[in-house]
């Protein structure tokens, strides 16, 4: 049994140096540190990762090559080539925004240039035979054992995060609704964690988009996957969070108003607007549970959703009660309830839009 740091992507490294050595002797192609090297310099953390750094590695060691046999065969060896061949190799591999592998690229122009003259060839040929034999190696293990599941590991992470998030979302409404503080006990903690998911989350979605563009080039076509979904998705449950960040700030404000006027009686217009908060609240919540559901393509139809109408409801139930009244100290508490319906109706709408995204995006892969 191995260490818990040592992941599968460790164990596939070295797979494939082992390998790519194996197969350099075996060949009697040299030198065999070379296969090594780029064996390990391509074991990425996804399939298409390392395509596109095997793509890289490729023109950063032919350009290399070219340099070597060009300065070998009109400059000779001395000192001064090798200086100029690095110079030149650098400046190929800023131009063609190579600079991630820039020394590769000279230690294979300085390795060529240093053979004897008449080898120039045949040293360019071994070094060209062991990179792609690191390349191909690399590519072989990372697609073939244990490929990466990226998708999964970001479903788990943001089912973590969603319900973490829509627990606050709740905890802030209730505290605006019920004037309760106490349900913002450790809200600091939670934040760190959110602030950590979303972290996790956005690498891993990263990761997402590079196995789904990895599909498209091996299986060709504009294939329609869930990599834009997820990212509105995640996007969604991040607004969520600083929204919720916004109602949370709310709450003190509304209670030291409420103290400084001596915590007057709330008028039953007032608990009516509150009522209809409670019942938006409610209608994100069961949102939230279909649209989870719909990320898992897991759909059970949900009943009782408000729709557009009772957004509008609220705003003229809002409009009236302010209508009665006058002073500032119902213009911020109209401010307020204002700021928190349009946080619920942002909610509403964006969650049924996503839901709507999700379905296209079935109805098309269904079809191909």
């Amino acid at each position: 049994m191995f260490p818990a740091f040592i992941g599968a992507r460790i164990l596939k490294t070295g797979l494939a140096v082992a390998i790519a050595t194996f197969i350099s002797i075996q060949l009697r192609v040299e030198p065999v540190l070379f296969a090594a090297v780029s064996a390990v310099l391509n074991m990425q953390p996804s399939v298409y990762m390392s395509l596109k750094n095997a793509r890289e590695q490729l023109y950063i060691h032919l350009s290399g090559v070219a340099v070597a046999l060009l300065l070998g065969s009109t400059a000779g060896q001395n000192p001064l080539t090798l200086g100029l061949a690095t110079i030149i190799e650098i400046f190929l591999c800023v131009k063609l925004k190579l600079k991630g592998s820039v020394a590769m690229g000279v230690v294979t122009a300085i390795f060529i240039l240093n053979s004897p003259a008449d080898q120039f060839m045949s040293h360019a040929l071994g070094r060209t035979s062991v990179v792609l034999i690191g390349l191909a190696v690399a590519l072989s293990v990372n697609a073939l054992i244990v490929p990466p599941k990226y998708r999964d590991k970001f479903l788990a992470k943001i089912e973590e995060l969603n319900e973490l998030v829509i627990v606050v979302f709740n905890e802030a409404m209730d505290g605006f609704i019920r004037l309760d503080q106490e349900k913002f006990v450790n809200w600091k903690e939670k934040k760190t964690v959110i602030s950590s998911l979303i972290l996790d989350c956005q690498e891993l979605l990263e990761r997402c988009r590079e196995q789904a563009e990895y599909k498209n080039i091996m299986y060709g076509g504009e294939m329609k996957n869930e990599a834009e979904f997820f990212e509105q998705y995640l996007k969604l449950n991040i607004e969520l969070y600083y929204k919720t960040n916004s109602i949370y700030e709310l709450i003190p404000q509304r209670l030291q108003r409420r103290e400084q006027k001596g915590n007057r009686e709330i008028s039953s217009e007032f608990y009516l607007i509150l009522d209809k908060l409670e019942t938006g609240r409610r209608s994100v919540e069961r949102l939230n549970r279909e649209l989870l559901q719909a990320v898992f393509s897991q759909r059970e139809k949900m009943q009782n959703i408000v729709d557009d109408g009772f957004w509008d409801q609220m705003s003229k139930t809002v409009a009236d009660w302010y209508l009665k009244f006058s002073g500032s100290y119902y213009l911020y508490a109209f401010m307020e309830v204002s700021v928190v319906a349009q946080e619920l109706r942002w909610a509403a709408v964006e969650m049924q839009r996503l839901l709507h995204l999700r379905k296209e995006i079935d109805i098309v892969n269904s079809q191909m």
